[in-house]
C-alpha cells in the first residue's frame, strides 16, 4: 500500500511541466480582503528568494517585471470605496496567490489596440482603444482569444497581420496572468474527507488539504494503509487532487532551494517539484516551505495580519538559509533596495527640472538659475553613476551587458560631456541640451526595460556564451558605447546648429555679427565632440577585433556589427579630414554630423535587426519603426539647412557663403 501511494503521487506530481489547462480546483473564495497590504507585510514578502531566468532574485524584482510585462506599468490602478488607488507590484502578487478572485477583478492586463476584443465578441463600450482588462472582464471571450492564438501559432510569423500579431501577444499575456493566478493551486488543493474517513483526523470541515497530507505524510501513509479498502480510495482521491495541482501552472514560481549544491543542481524546485521532492527525498526545505505557504495562506483567508507576518518571514527564512547555504544569496537584499530606490525613475525627474531651469536662465534677470541647473544635472547623472554601479554590484558585470544597459550608460556620459563642453565653451545653452539628451536617452531606457520585460521577464540577464567574459565587457564594449555617445551628443550640437540659424540670422540683422557668438561655439563643439567621439570609436573597433581574434580565430570578418562600427569610425574621419581640408565649413560640418547620428543609431540598434552574423543578437521589436522615423527626421534636417543655404546664396548673404 506505501508503495502503491508513493506511486500514484510521484507520477502526478511530475504534471507540472505540463502547459496550462483548466482552472484548478481551489477553495471557495470571495473577492475580499480583511485587511490592507502594510508596508511591513511588503518589506516581508518582497525579500523572498526565488529563482528566475537562471538567476536568484528577490520577489519585488519578479514581480515588478511581471506587471511591466503584463500591464507596462508597475503599480494597478483600481476603483476602491469610489476612489482610485494604486497598489504595489508585490501586493498585487500577494493578491494573486493569496486572494487570486479578488486580482481577477484587477485590470492589469494592456491592450494596445482593443480592436483584436471587438473580433471576438467582446463589448467595449465602456472602454477606450488602448485599454487595461481584468480577467473578470475577459472570461467571456477568453476560450475564443485561444483559439484564436492557437490558429495564429500554425501560420508563419511573415504570414501574420498586424491584427494577428497583435491577438497573438495578448492571448500569450492573458495565459500567463492566468497562470499567476494559480501560483498556490498545490496549496489550494483538497480532497473530501468526511466524518468516519481514514483521514478523518487531519481534515477540517470534511475537507483535507493536500500540504495538511504532507506535513503529516508518515501518520497519513499509516492510517491509509491500516484503512484497507477505504485507505485505497482515500489515495485515489488525493491522487486525482495532485493531478489537478499539477496542471495548474504553478512551475511559474520556483522559490525552493534544492538538497544539492549549486554545482550539483543549478535549477530550483517549483511547487510542484517540491511536492515530487518531499514524497521521494524527503526534502526538508520543500516540506518547511509547503507549509510555511499553507501557513500564510489560512492565515490570510482568517485576516490575521500578525500570523501572517510570522508566516511570510518563515518562508523567507526557510528560502533563505538553503540558498545561503548554496552560496547564493549573496545580493539579494541589495537588489530589493536598488529596485525600491528607483534611481534611473529620479534621474529622468532631475534631467526634466534641469531642461526647465536651463530654459528660465536664459532669461534676462534669471542668471542665478543657471547654478540650480549644474546642480541638477549633476544630480541626475551621480544618479545614473550610483545606479548603474548597483547594478554591477547585483550582477557582478561590467556596466555594459545588454542593450538595454547602454541606455543609461550613454545617459551619463552624454550628460556629463555637455557639462564639460559648456564649462570648456562657456556656453550655458548647452546645459539644457544635456539635460534634452539625458531626457530623450531615459526615455528610451524604459522602454527597452519594458521590452526586456515581455521578453525575458528582467533587465539582468544571463549572458550568451560569446559575450561571458567580462574583461572584454569592460574594454571593447565599454568604449564602443562612449563612441556611440559621443555620436549622438555630436548630433545633438548639429542638429542645435542647424534648427537655430533663423533665429542667428535674425540676430546677425539686428546685433550685428559679433551677436551670435554661441553659435560659433557650437561650431567648435561638434568638432571636438567628433574629434573625441572617433578616439573611442577605433579603440573600441580594435579592441573588437582582438577579442572575435581570440573568440573566433579572426580579426575581421565583415560581420555586420564590426562593419557597423567600421562604418562610424570611417565617417567621423571623413567629417574630421573634410573640416580640416577646408572643404566643408560650418553648415557642412553640421550637416554630416547629423549624418553621423543616423550612422551610430543604425550600428546601435539596425544591425540587430538583421538577424545575421555572428552578433546576432538584441533583436528590438519594434526597431524598424523607429529607425525609419529617426533617419526621415535626420533626412528633413539636411534638407532644411541645404534650402537656407541656398536661400542665403541666392540672396547673395556672405554669412550664408561662408557658412557652407
Amino acid at each position: 500500500m506505501s508503495q502503491t501511494l508513493n506511486l500514484v503521487l510521484v507520477g502526478l506530481c511530475l504534471g507540472w511541466c505540463a502547459p496550462l489547462q483548466a482552472q484548478a480546483t481551489q477553495q471557495d473564495s470571495t473577492p475580499s480582503r480583511s485587511f490592507e497590504w502594510s508596508p511591513e507585510l511588503i518589506a516581508t514578502a518582497e525579500g523572498l528568494p526565488l529563482q528566475h531566468g537562471g538567476r536568484i532574485k528577490p520577489l519585488r524584482t519578479w514581480a515588478d517585471f511581471k506587471l511591466l510585462a503584463l500591464s507596462s506599468g508597475r503599480k494597478v490602478k483600481i476603483e476602491q470605496e469610489g476612489e482610485t488607488v494604486k497598489i504595489d507590484a508585490v501586493a498585487w502578487i500577494l493578491d494573486c496567490m493569496f486572494f487570486p478572485e479578488l486580482a481577477m477583478t484587477y485590470p492589469v492586463l494592456i491592450c494596445d489596440d482593443t480592436s483584436v476584443l471587438r473580433a471576438v465578441g467582446m463589448d467595449l463600450e465602456d472602454h477606450g482603444r488602448r485599454d487595461r482588462f481584468s480577467l473578470q472582464e475577459l472570461q467571456g471571450v477568453t476560450v475564443k482569444l485561444m483559439q484564436s492564438a492557437r490558429r495564429i501559432q500554425a501560420m508563419d510569423e511573415g504570414e501574420r497581420t498586424r491584427e494577428e500579431t497583435q491577438t497573438f501577444d495578448f492571448a500569450l499575456r492573458l495565459r500567463t496572468l492566468q497562470g499567476l493566478h494559480r501560483l498556490l493551486a498545490p496549496v489550494h488543493a483538497e480532497i473530501s474527507a468526511p466524518p468516519g474517513s481514514a483521514v478523518e483526523e487531519w481534515a477540517v470541515a470534511g475537507k483535507l488539504n493536500l500540504v495538511t497530507v504532507l506535513a503529516n505524510l508518515e501518520e497519513v501513509r499509516d492510517a491509509l494503509q491500516s484503512a484497507g479498502e477505504e485507505g485505497q480510495r482515500v489515495a485515489s482521491d488525493l491522487g486525482a487532487a495532485l493531478e489537478a495541482a499539477s496542471l495548474s501552472g504553478a512551475s511559474e514560481l520556483s522559490l525552493v532551494p534544492p538538497a544539492g549544491t549549486r554545482t550539483d543542481d543549478e535549477e530550483w524546485l517549483d511547487l510542484g517539484e517540491a511536492l515530487a521532492a518531499v514524497l521521494t527525498d524527503e526534502h526538508t526545505t520543500s516540506r518547511e516551505v509547503l507549509v510555511a505557504l499553507k501557513t500564510a495562506q489560512d492565515a490570510a483567508t482568517a485576516g490575521d495580519v500578525e500570523d501572517l507576518q510570522v508566516a511570510l518571514a518563515r518562508l523567507v527564512e526557510v528560502t533563505s538559509q538553503r540558498a545561503t547555504a548554496r552560496g547564493e544569496l549573496r545580493t539579494v537584499a541589495s537588489e530589493v533596495s536598488f529596485q525600491n530606490a528607483g534611481l534611473f525613475i529620479w534621474a529622468l525627474v532631475l534631467f526634466i527640472a534641469a531642461f526647465l531651469s536651463g530654459v528660465l536662465a536664459l532669461l534676462p534677470g534669471t542668471r542665478w538659475l543657471g547654478w540650480s541647473t549644474w546642480g541638477l544635472l549633476a544630480g541626475g547623472a551621480g544618479a545614473l553613476l550610483v545606479g548603474i554601479s548597483w547594478r554591477c554590484w547585483i550582477n557582478g558585470r561590467p556596466p555594459i551587458t545588454t542593450l538595454y544597459e547602454t541606455t543609461p550608460f550613454i545617459g551619463v556620459c552624454g550628460v556629463l560631456l555637455s557639462m564639460g563642453v559648456a564649462r570648456i565653451q562657456r556656453q550655458r545653452a548647452l546645459l539644457p541640451l544635456g539635460a534634452v539628451f539625458g531626457v530623450a536617452i531615459m526615455f528610451l531606457s524604459l522602454r527597452l526595460e519594458q521590452l526586456d520585460a515581455v521578453s525575458t521577464g528582467d533587465s539582468i540577464k544571463n549572458l550568451v556564451a560569446v559575450l561571458d567574459t567580462n574583461f572584454w565587457l569592460s574594454t571593447h564594449v565599454t568604449s564602443i558605447t562612449f563612441g556611440y555617445c559621443a555620436g549622438l551628443f555630436a548630433w545633438a550640437l548639429a542638429a542645435t546648429w542647424v534648427l537655430a540659424l533663423p533665429l542667428v540670422q535674425i540676430r546677425r540683422k539686428r546685433h550685428g555679427a559679433s551677436a551670435a557668438g554661441w553659435h560659433r561655439a557650437l561650431t567648435r563643439s561638434i568638432y571636438g565632440v567628433v574629434a573625441f567621439g572617433l578616439m573611442f570609436s577605433l579603440v573600441g573597433t580594435i579592441l573588437g577585433g582582438i577579442w572575435a581574434n581570440y573568440s573566433w580565430g579572426r580579426f575581421w570578418g565583415w560581420d555586420p556589427k564590426e562593419n557597423g562600427a567600421l562604418v562610424i569610425v570611417l565617417w567621423q574621419l571623413v567629417i574630421l579630414h573634410a573640416r580640416q581640408g577646408g572643404l566643408i565649413k560650418d553648415l557642412g560640418l553640421a550637416l554630416t554630423t547629423v549624418v553621423l547620428g543616423s550612422v551610430v543609431v543604425f550600428s546601435w540598434f539596425g544591425v540587430n535587426q538583421l538577424g545575421v552574423g555572428l552578433h546576432s543578437y538584441g533583436f528590438t521589436t519594434g526597431a524598424a519603426t523607429a529607425m525609419t522615423i529617426w533617419h526621415s527626421m535626420n533626412v528633413a534636417l539636411i534638407l532644411w539647412g541645404l534650402v537656407w543655404w541656398l536661400l542665403a546664396y541666392m540672396k547673395g548673404s556672405s554669412s550664408g557663403k561662408r557658412a557652407a
